[in-house]
């Protein structure tokens, strides 16, 4: 009997609706409110999937792909404008 609800938290959940939603949904069909808490915490991701998803590595990579050209085009502007101030004496420096 559990299968059932939990097959239902599990699709739900894969299409994006949150778990307040699906609690209501079930209690609407006339489920047990105890069994539908024991079914979403049981059936609940762990932190650690939740964080390291598809996601998120796609926000990092982006993250990290601005932050790179951003710094590498800092580096190319100041290796292209050279030092600042006087140039070196290299001849006739006592005049």
């Amino acid at each position: 009997m559990n299968e059932e609800i939990e097959r239902y938290v599990q699709e739900e959940r894969s299409r994006g609706v949150g778990e307040e939603s699906i609690r209501h949904a079930l209690l609407a069909k006339g489920w047990d409110y105890k069994i539908i808490d024991d079914v979403i915490v049981k059936t609940r991701p762990s932190t650690f999937a939740s964080l390291f998803n598809r996601e998120f590595f796609r926000f990092a990579f982006g993250f990290i792909t601005i932050i790179s050209i951003a710094v590498g085009g800092i580096l190319v502007v100041g290796a292209l404008n050279g030092p600042k101030g006087e140039k070196p004496c290299v001849y006739n420096c006592g005049k």
